[in-house]
């Protein structure tokens, strides 16, 4: 080995190299540069002595060309994770990279062209290697070599890559390692490198051990049944495969949620379901926004919501929306559920119902791969730019109002329906004037909000202002067809604003700061927002205006589905969600991707391992944080097991759907 490392003075150019590119990420993200630094110094040996394998098969006119090719490879893939990690303010995983990567080139090509002139320091770092390499390529005296050099380098990096796993799985971060993984705090704590690593080889943890929180019991008038299905988990725990047994196991002793007054209350009525593109709470306002507040305050008012970034922009978003689960691989989550049976989307469940359903964006049909995905959650119809949504207007643009608007007309007579909208006029970069939406609204908006704001603040309200238009409009055709009081409105953000987390000298909170009017640190500033469950039912003189109410206990976006499938009164299996319906008996939770909670209670960091009680006078008991963090890790890793093994196959069958609107 010592003749080797004399032999060969080039071995070190690629272990040296990549934890190089491992710490630029460090410093360029504002991650601390100590953490967990033997894991990454460790896995970066691993890998660099991984890539020498190549070198034996490699002909010794070429090498030169194949190691700058190499160093080039490894330095686009850590730079660009660098560069998304401060855009974003989370690392992807590379299969959201790869799948992404050329509709993020196209329909954001400015957001992408200004993201990489922001870097332009950053890249040149990343250039160093490849560069040095190339100034003292004649002094590294290549000599190609044998096969042996090939073994000893894989013997090398299967030792280095142990000894990185032994490091990483022992200590503080031991459960993030292992059962508590999650690729962005992963790649922070132990770097891009085993991050990764641990992404390609992680496909399940089925450590599910059924946790209770006994709740005290109200007296209730009336009792209700269970939102449960007729399910033989007898005869689904002969299988002899164990991670259904497993899963099996664990949802068969799980307790369904109760049924309650609000169950039912919109049986037979239509629905439309939004994912407002960035939208946020701190926009609405009964002066600026009348119809977001009439929505908002006028039907469901919930006042503790929380929709979480999950990882993977606005396609996790619509994930945790739509399946009621955990997007546990951010974008990629949304890929699983191709091909998958997808049984409790809402779409699906009205499918069964005989509803009418449609899907529609004013983005490019194939963006994020919606074009494979979505009409397997339910939605037969999908109309997007490059199908035939284009033709629903005579600007060069379709914006959120022709969206709405222009494509109510293919369903309004198909009572009752279901359709789901993808918006996209609160997409940044906030332009100033001269983009359309900017002018007009700025003389609406300025006469609000005045002059106080920073451009790009005051643009992003401009921005927003186009969804409060859109559902203006629709709310004026519902009512104009009458059929307001029979129809439902869900909607929710994608995930917070993060157009304005970056473009700011380095500090990437103040413009989020500035919108939200105090500090976007953590979880419960940042990803505070709102959700509206709507109907003309609700308000004044209609039917079930005596049940508006406000929701005060945490909420966020994996309840949406749970609680829609009770008030419509469907038949759905609550042990299935990991959300809640937000009227029933079960306990209120709120779980980040990095396994911090939020309850009535408190909230827990998991990366700190710290709790904070609601209230500082109020004791709570370390068996109660404990039996939290466990529901809150099953209810991660068992969203992870329904998509890796396509459970409710296992447990429907094929999901048989009559109804094939075309």
């Amino acid at each position: 080995m010592r003749e080797l490392l004399i032999k060969y003075k080039y071995i070190w150019i690629f272990p040296v190299s990549i934890f190089y590119y491992e710490l630029l990420c460090r410093i360029f993200t504002n991650t601390n540069v100590f953490i967990q630094l033997p894991v990454l110094l460790t896995a970066s040996i691993a890998l660099g002595l991984l890539v020498n394998c190549i070198l034996p098969f490699i002909k010794e006119k070429y090498v030169k060309v194949v190691t700058v090719v190499l160093l080039f490879i490894l330095a686009t893939f850590y730079c660009t994770e660098c560069i998304i990690k401060n855009t974003f303010q989370v690392y992807m995983t590379l299969s959201t990279i790869v799948f992404n990567m050329k509709n993020v080139t196209t329909e954001y090509a400015q957001d992408t062209f200004d993201a990489v002139v922001t870097a332009l320091g950053i890249i040149a770092l990343y250039t160093v290697p490849m560069i040095l390499y190339l100034v003292f390529y004649k002094k590294l005296e290549y000599k190609r070599p044998n096969y042996k050099f090939a073994l000893y380098n894989g013997i090398g990096a299967l030792a280095f890559m142990i000894l990185s796993s032994i490091l990483g799985m022992n200590g503080a971060y031991a459960k993030l390692y292992s059962t508590q993984y999650e690729f962005n705090r992963a790649c922070e704590v132990f770097g891009v490198t085993t991050g990764t690593r641990l992404n390609v080889i992680r496909k399940e943890n089925n450590d599910l051990v059924v946790e209770q929180i006994e709740e005290e019991v109200k007296e209730e008038p009336i009792v209700y049944g269970k939102n449960e299905m007729n399910i033989d988990f007898d005869a689904l725990l002969q299988s002899d495969y164990e991670p259904y047994t497993s899963m099996d196991s664990y949802v068969s002793q799980l307790t369904p949620s109760s049924k309650n007054e609000y169950t039912g209350i919109f049986e037979g009525k239509n629905l439309i379901l939004i994912c407002a593109e960035a939208f946020s709470g701190s926009v609405v306002s009964e002066e600026l926004t009348p119809t977001l507040y009439r929505l908002m305050h006028n039907g469901f008012y919930f006042s503790d919501y929380y929709q979480p970034a999950w990882g993977g922009s606005t396609s996790s978003g619509e994930f945790s929306m739509l399946m009621g689960i955990v997007p546990i691989n951010g974008a990629g989550a949304m890929l699983s559920t191709i091909g998958e049976n997808n049984y409790f989307t809402m779409g699906n469940q009205m499918q069964r119902l005989d509803y009418f359903t449609a899907c529609f964006h004013n983005g490019e049909r194939c963006f994020y791969n919606r074009d494979l995905t979505h009409e397997n959650l339910g939605f037969n119809y999908y109309l997007a730019l490059g199908n035939g949504l284009e033709t629903m207007t005579e600007n060069s643009y379709v914006s959120d109002t022709d969206l709405l608007c222009n494509t109510l007309d293919t369903y309004i007579d198909k009572q009752p329906f279901c359709t789901y909208y993808m918006t996209i006029d609160g997409h940044s970069n906030y332009n100033a004037s001269g983009v359309w939406k900017v002018v007009n609204n700025r003389d609406k908006v300025r006469s609000v909000i005045g002059d106080s704001h920073s451009e790009l603040v005051f643009n992003y309200y401009c921005y927003q202002m186009e969804l409060e238009n859109a559902l203006t409009a629709l709310i004026d055709k519902l009512e104009e067809k009458g059929i307001a009081q029979d129809t439902v409105i869900a909607l929710t953000s994608d995930h917070y604003p993060y157009g304005l987390a970056y473009g700011h000298s380095g500090n990437a909170a103040d413009y989020i700061a500035e919108l939200y009017g105090h500090s976007s640190s953590g979880h419960l500033n940042l990803d505070k927002n709102a959700m509206i469950i709507w109907s003309g039912c609700l308000e004044e003189g209609g039917d079930y205006h005596d049940l508006q109410c406000e929701i005060k206990t945490p909420t966020y976006s994996l309840d949406m589905l749970p609680t829609l499938s009770n008030l419509f009164g469907l038949e759905y299996d609550s042990r299935f969600l990991v959300g809640r319906d937000v009227f029933s008996d079960q306990v209120a939770q709120v779980v980040w991707i990095d396994y911090s909670w939020l309850s009535d209670k408190g909230y827990y960091n998991a990366p700190t391992q710290t709790f904070t009680p609601t209230n500082p006078n109020e004791t709570v008991s370390q068996e109660y944080i404990d039996s939290m963090c466990k529901i809150a890790e099953n209810k991660i890793n068992f969203s992870n097991q329904i998509l890796a093994y396509d459970y409710y196959r296992h447990v429907f069958g094929e999901d048989t759907i009559t109804n094939t609107n075309k």
